[in-house]
């Protein structure tokens, strides 16, 4: 399929990179696998997108709207919010056992609460998928959303260790094993948290334990021109991913 935009210059996070810009590919598949849960009622992408461009989404079948203004109307703000993200940074990278082939997996906490997934090597990537763990997308405070979902990574890939057990900062070699779907482990390696005190991580104690105090961050503030959106009763998910997690990621 066809790619939708390349984002040739958005900084790369990576302190040996510091200064040179991660190209990332948004395609059209990457498009249609992320509209199922832009047209999801239980996640507020109407806050980001505007009422009426979800509403054009979900008229689309799932397709790229004919309408080149929806079209860059989504792309500009995932833009500009995983840009917010390289800049701050708040980055996950690693690796999946048995998935080389598919590269480094980039995990971006965007501004507004949700989680942007990137795959790819060296100085390029590509648009995955974006969503709202579901703990996030409850919250009705925007500028809250994004902590949710830092609290909820840490939790989900920093194993509990040392004496008194605590979560420490994993190293760049060890391997860690995470539980999906009850009994299936997967295992992920070459971990790193990119600028761990921006996790909320304390590197100035012993084994860098996570001590969960974040900074404010300026960008996940609701802007003053946000559209309003108008209180409804949230109906039943439509999906439900295994530990909040989208499968596809």
């Amino acid at each position: 399929m066809s790619i939708l935009q390349h984002w040739s210059d958005l900084p790369d996070p990576r302190p040996e990179n510091q200064g040179r810009p991660l190209g990332v590919d948004f395609a059209e598949w990457a498009w249609r696998h992320c509209v199922k849960h832009w047209t999801a009622h239980d996640e507020p992408w109407k806050e980001e997108f505007g009422a009426g461009t979800v509403t054009q989404l979900g008229t689309a079948d799932g397709k790229v709207p004919a309408d080149p203004a929806a079209v860059n109307q989504v792309l500009n703000v995932l833009r500009e919010q995983a840009a917010e993200s390289l800049r701050r940074p708040l980055v996950l990278l690693l690796r999946q056992r048995g998935r080389a082939s598919k590269g480094l997996q980039w995990l971006l906490v965007l501004p507004s609460g949700a989680l942007a997934v990137l795959r790819g090597n060296h100085s390029s990537a590509r648009w995955v998928t974006c969503y709202y763990l579901r703990a996030a997308a409850v919250e009705k405070r925007r500028r809250l959303r994004w902590q949710i979902t830092v609290r909820r990574l840490v939790r989900r890939y920093v194993p509990i260790q040392g004496n008194p057990p605590q979560c420490l900062l994993p190293g760049p070699d060890q391997e860690i094993s995470v539980v999906k779907k009850g009994t299936y482990v997967e295992r992920v390696r070459s971990l790193r948290f990119i600028t761990p005190a921006n996790w909320g991580f304390c590197e100035e104690l012993n084994g860098i334990p996570w001590r969960g105090r974040l900074t404010s961050w300026p960008a996940a503030e609701p802007s003053a021109d946000a559209p309003t959106i108008r209180k409804r009763r949230l109906k039943k998910a439509r999906f439900h991913w295994e530990e909040e997690f989208d499968p596809q990621s």
